[in-house]
């Protein structure tokens, strides 16, 4: 493990610094000629600088986290509004790796809306996404205090993997996509079939997630 990746895992298991404490360890290293912080301190100030799921202020906007940039699949750049769910109208983006659903906005037509919820004219199919929907299966109550992150070294700035303990061993998934996912809702009902399978996350009524797992080898993807 990289040292960067070591400070970025002793980031996950310590509080979050107040701005005063900030000020405090750059008034110290200012005053010193020759200033080091040790490992601790400097995953305190990575904790700190860590950038955080931005929050959805709309329901179009949550489901819109999840659209995906991928040049060879423009049909996934936009919200999809479906009128034949079987729970009536749905609001749906994903991006393969993830996907939001919740009810559509009164009044929204069955089709592609931008990014400014605009009605797109697209002679596209859209994926079949309820097939990834998982239903069924066991439940793991995810509770953000007792989380475990487990840092994945890369190019650029290590990964973060969410670890949940389950019947037949340990399952992981990206930790930006169950942020933006949960936004910030500290207890979370998540089901899944097996550690290979796709996570349904269980928001609140309105609002379902799927996130797929990840696959980590000795700590390594």
């Amino acid at each position: 493990m990289t040292y960067i990746s070591k400070v970025a895992t002793l980031a996950t298991q310590q509080a979050k610094l107040s701005k005063k404490d900030v000020f405090t360890i750059v008034e110290d290293m200012c005053r010193d000629k020759n200033p080091t912080l040790n490992m601790e301190q400097q995953a305190k100030l990575y904790k700190f600088f860590m950038t955080a799921a931005k929050p959805a202020n709309t329901a179009f906007n949550w489901v819109s986290l999840a659209k995906s940039n991928e040049v060879t699949r423009p049909y996934l750049h936009y919200v999809y509004c479906d009128h034949e769910h079987r729970d009536g109208p749905m609001m749906v983006a994903t991006d393969g790796h993830r996907l939001h659903i919740c009810p559509a906005i009164e009044g929204m037509k069955h089709g592609f809306y931008d990014a400014n919820c605009e009605w797109v004219d697209l002679d596209w199919t859209y994926p079949d996404y309820q097939r990834i929907i998982p239903m069924g299966g066991r439940s793991i109550l995810w509770e953000a205090g007792e989380a475990k992150v487990v840092t994945v070294p890369g190019q650029g700035t290590p990964k973060g993997r969410y670890e949940f303990q389950t019947a037949n061993g340990p399952m992981y998934c990206e930790q930006t996509y169950f942020d933006a996912a949960r936004q910030k809702q500290e207890c979370v009902t998540v089901h899944h079939s097996d550690q290979l399978s796709a996570m349904r996350l269980e928001l609140d009524e309105q609002r379902t997630a799927v996130v797929m797992p990840v696959r980590m080898y000795g700590g390594v993807e």
